[in-house]
């Protein structure tokens, strides 16, 4: 099924803690609802951090979308699954901010992962990393990241709770030369800088024909909030920290309580979307 685009709106979905739920299910409803409104005519993108090759088996249990915007903004892959335009990188960190950051990594003992376009590459494949790739469905190998022939798409940090300030400090050393932010607690992303969910639905709306005011944005993360700030509508998922809804138009249910479903049917109510 494919969504006709004639309503003037796209709805951008974040998807861990969002379209998934916390043990990474796709809730029949949110499937359910998804499809409804792409019937209806409105376009609906993924947003998420995740690479296009961890989102292709999410797609299995969700069906089709317009488009999947990966690595925080840094790939729009438009029709994904069918055959369309394949991902492209066009925004990738710079290779001496890279080494940079690895050389403090290595320095303060905190966990390192770059993102190529199909693999993540880390220095050691330990069990924490299997569990993170395994949790995504991510490839992944042992490499130097300093060695590193192919350009990243983005940088993960990942910390124990009791190390958070650490975090927080990798943060502030190279917020002035990169992205950065918190997708959970201790999960830390680096970007180039202007990349973004928010920078990547604006452009894609815009060559969608989607004004401002059509946009509406899904998410419970802190690389949610630049969509939040594009969108004529953003809303916070139940199980976002306050800090984050606090930036939204308003709150729906958990993502173990189908929230993204409940809060397109809301959208449907208020913008005459015909389901």
């Amino acid at each position: 099924m494919r969504c006709c685009m004639k309503s003037g709106y796209i709805v951008a979905i974040d998807v861990d803690g969002t379209t998934l739920t916390s043990d990474y299910q796709v809730l029949t409803e949110v499937r359910d609802a998804i499809a409804r409104v792409r019937k209806a005519g409105v376009a609906v993108t993924l947003a998420t951090a995740r690479a296009p090759a961890s989102v292709v088996h999410i797609l299995d249990d969700l069906g089709e979308v317009d488009a999947a915007i990966c690595f925080g903004g840094a790939v729009t892959w438009r029709g994904p699954r069918r055959g369309g335009v394949l991902p492209e990188l066009t925004e990738p960190v710079d290779p001496h901010t890279v080494r940079e950051v690895v050389r403090r990594c290595r320095e303060v003992g905190l966990p390192l992962a770059g993102y190529s376009l199909e693999t993540a590459h880390v220095d050691k494949l330990d069990a924490m990393w299997r569990r993170e790739f395994g949790h995504t469905g991510m490839p992944a190998v042992e490499n130097d990241l300093n060695d590193l022939k192919e350009p990243l798409a983005k940088l993960l940090v990942i910390s124990r709770p009791e190390d958070v300030a650490k975090l927080a400090a990798l943060k502030a050393e190279f917020d002035d030369s990169l992205d950065c932010y918190f997708s959970h607690d201790t999960y830390l992303e680096m970007a180039q800088p202007g990349v973004s969910k928010g920078r990547a639905v604006q452009a894609l709306a815009r060559s969608m024909g989607v004004p401002p005011d059509g946009i509406v944005a899904i998410g419970d993360s802190g690389n949610d909030l630049p969509m939040f700030r594009i969108a004529g509508v953003s809303v916070a998922m139940g199980n976002a920290p306050t800090w984050v809804s606090r930036e939204a138009d308003w709150q729906t249910a958990s993502n173990d309580e189908g929230g993204v479903a409940l809060a397109l049917l809301r959208c449907a109510g208020m913008f005459g979307w015909e389901l």
